[in-house]
């Protein structure tokens, strides 16, 4: 399922053609198995497919953590493993987690590597609290998956878009 998700999440990023739509495009293997080495993990299936795919961006102006160089330790957003790394140092985030996307002036959201799954080996999508959240604390779950995740996140960007339309319909009326 997570896979398909991911796809159909691919898809509606496509749709969701507008100006404040920008992903940084295809990242080569060589450089999403640095960033790997770099985190000490391997990607679950759907979230490396996306970052060989996209390698990062935003939708609307929500982004998208992935990898965009291979400056892992002063990088900026949107390389997710340079602020992971950051986070690892600032915050004590787990070796375990891959941050991928930070909600407003909240949570980061992360990738959780030590909840994967037995049967297909995807991490669950968790918030993570800097200076709030310490390792061990029970995680909050918002998707299985990043595939899942991803589509998710992109249908209720498109849902907003399609509600923003059919209002300024009204008003012109």
């Amino acid at each position: 399922m997570s896979m398909s998700d991911l796809e159909e999440g691919l898809r509606l990023v496509e749709r969701a053609a507008h100006p404040r739509t920008f992903f940084v495009g295809p990242r080569t293997e060589e450089l999403v198995a640095a960033a790997e080495g770099a985190l000490g993990l391997r990607f679950p299936a759907t979230y490396r497919r996306f970052v060989l795919e996209k390698g990062a961006g935003s939708i609307r102006g929500v982004e998208f953590y992935g990898v965009t160089t291979t400056n892992f330790l002063n990088g900026n957003v949107p390389n997710g493993p340079w602020l992971t790394l950051d986070r690892r140092r600032a915050w004590k985030l787990p070796p375990s987690m891959v941050i991928i996307q930070h909600w407003n002036d909240g949570p980061d959201v992360a990738l959780d590597a030590s909840q994967a799954d037995s049967v297909d080996g995807e991490w669950p999508v968790v918030l993570w609290r800097p200076g709030v959240t310490q390792p061990g604390d029970p995680l909050e779950r918002v998707a299985p998956d990043f595939g899942s995740f991803l589509l998710q996140q992109v249908r209720q960007l498109l849902d907003k878009e399609d509600e923003n339309y059919e209002g300024a319909d009204d008003d012109e009326d």
